[in-house]
């Protein structure tokens, strides 16, 4: 039970990337961040001014396109049902703060790997975030931090950390219910859930933690994310083939970003 329990939440955090998309029903909060799925272009072409990304290996695809279908029925028949019924209930400016709260909750995580990966600037911002969004922001309801002090959000995950060290990102893997990931990240995610003091202080619901809210990844990122996955659906010949490339494109971008920032004076 215990080993089930840690392999499905090695890959918790990607739930929301395999969200069938819905219909927008209400314009984006401008204070919103954007999110990997906008900046992905599916029309990208290596022969374009920009550099290609490099794509992710996927031997496994037979597999992977397997789960995928199967993850699309579920998404089906569970969880658009709940995601809209979360939008539908709650209103926009309360789901936005529901998600900056549950992302100040991954705070000591993100902390942890940025120390990890030697991004001292980015570390110190992110714990005065993580003391004045806790305090003055509610719990995180409120981005205080940025609003009034301008200290921004940084992401950071042990995956990423493995990356910046010059660990490959292995096989790309789409996981029963839980989405894409790969089996660097999905290690990594492992090693994340046990850096974050919330575990131990919901272990005995930890899996159905997981999947509702995640540290922001669940049902709360799910929402903001459905209208970029509706256009990404749209605007692809081949769903599964356009997924993998958007994760492919915005894990490189993590980990160019993470290096920038280490490297940077």
């Amino acid at each position: 039970m215990r080993s089930s329990r840690i392999a499905a939440l090695a890959v918790c955090p990607l739930l929301c990337a395999l969200g069938a998309p819905l219909r927008a029903e209400e314009p984006p909060d401008p204070s919103h961040a954007t999110s990997a799925l906008e900046n992905y272009d599916p029309l990208y072409d290596e022969d374009s001014d920009a550099a290609p990304v490099e794509m992710v290996s996927d031997p496994l695809e037979p597999m992977n396109r397997a789960f995928f279908r199967l993850n699309e029925g579920l998404d089906w028949l569970i969880f658009d049902p709940l995601t809209q019924g979360y939008r539908f209930l709650v209103p926009s400016p309360a789901r936005r703060g529901i998600e900056r709260a549950f992302h100040n909750l991954n705070s000591p995580v993100i902390f942890a790997n940025l120390v990890l990966q030697g991004r001292g600037r980015d570390a110190a911002h992110t714990f005065g975030r993580f003391a004045a969004n806790t305090t003055l922001g509610v719990v995180g309801i409120f981005d205080y931090a940025e609003d009034v002090i301008g200290w921004k959000r940084t992401d950071a995950d042990f995956g990423q950390t493995l990356a910046v060290y010059g660990m490959p990102s292995g096989p790309y893997l789409v996981v029963p219910i839980f989405g894409p990931s790969t089996l660097r990240d999905g290690f990594g995610t492992v090693v994340d859930q046990v850096m974050d003091p919330l575990t131990y202080f919901v272990a005995p619901l930890q899996l159905q933690w997981s999947l509702l809210f995640g540290g922001s990844q669940g049902l709360a990122y799910r929402e903001a994310n459905a209208d970029a996955l509706q256009a990404l659906r749209e605007a692809s010949v081949d769903f599964y083939a356009a997924m993998r490339s958007a994760y492919s494109q915005a894990r490189e971008g993590d980990v160019k970003e993470a290096l920038a920032s280490r490297n940077a004076p």
